[in-house]
């Protein structure tokens, strides 16, 4: 799968709270990269910059392929969605995203959610219903960014669009500040609001977005 990496956990061995460790494994690892960005960059003149998508659910598991070549993997529209996912990173400008499946099944388990923000509700591309993608937290942000985030999006679904913008442009300046960078989810929702004010949506949109290509 080109330069993608997948990892599934749950076969063939049982792993108890696998999403959480899931998510745990995400975060881990993009605080990893970020230590060691700049050595990177020193060292062999790139920049190395990782998405990752993670989805819980049911899937088939075991030996795919023929009777000559072959691999114990995993399939199904979860695995389909995950993969998914692992692109949007780059459209909402955020280093993990995860699914409310991801979250119920840590709820199930019973253990603590790891550091997140809802992003948005999209209908990937092939799907009818819209999914609620979560991002996972690297490292915190400024209660005041939240607030401002979560403001400006039910700003963006009330069709508010300057309000919207307002709290998003704030949103951005906070994590700027707190991160040496400006928010990419928040930099996108600037550019969709002042599209959807030249082009408005239907009488009957219910606040999700439609992902038209994969």
């Amino acid at each position: 799968i080109g330069d993608a990496v997948m990892a599934f956990w749950g076969a063939p061995v049982v792993i108890p709270a696998h999403a959480r460790k899931a998510c745990e494994a995400a975060i881990r690892m993009q605080q990893v990269l970020s230590e060691n960005r700049a050595r990177f960059k020193t060292q062999y003149g790139v920049d190395v910059n990782v998405g990752i998508g993670i989805n819980s659910g049911a899937v088939s598991v075991g030996n795919m392929g023929s009777e000559r070549i072959f691999e114990y993997t995993v399939i199904g529209d979860h695995v389909n969605l995950a993969s998914r996912l692992e692109g949007l990173t780059k459209y909402y400008g955020v280093k993990i995203v995860t699914t409310r499946f991801t979250f119920d099944e840590i709820e199930k388990e019973g253990g603590a959610l790891p550091p997140h923000r809802v992003l948005d509700f999209v209908k990937v591309k092939g799907k009818k219903n819209a999914i609620e993608l979560i991002q996972l937290l690297e490292r915190e942000l400024p209660p005041t960014a939240h607030e401002f985030f979560a403001k400006g999006r039910d700003y963006y679904r009330q069709r508010q669009w300057d309000d919207a913008i307002a709290c998003f442009l704030s949103c951005s300046d906070l994590h700027e500040q707190a991160t040496g960078e400006p928010d990419g989810a928040a930099q996108m929702f600037i550019e969709r609001c002042q599209e959807l004010k030249i082009s408005p949506p239907d009488a009957d949109w219910e606040g999700s977005w439609e992902m038209t290509s994969k």
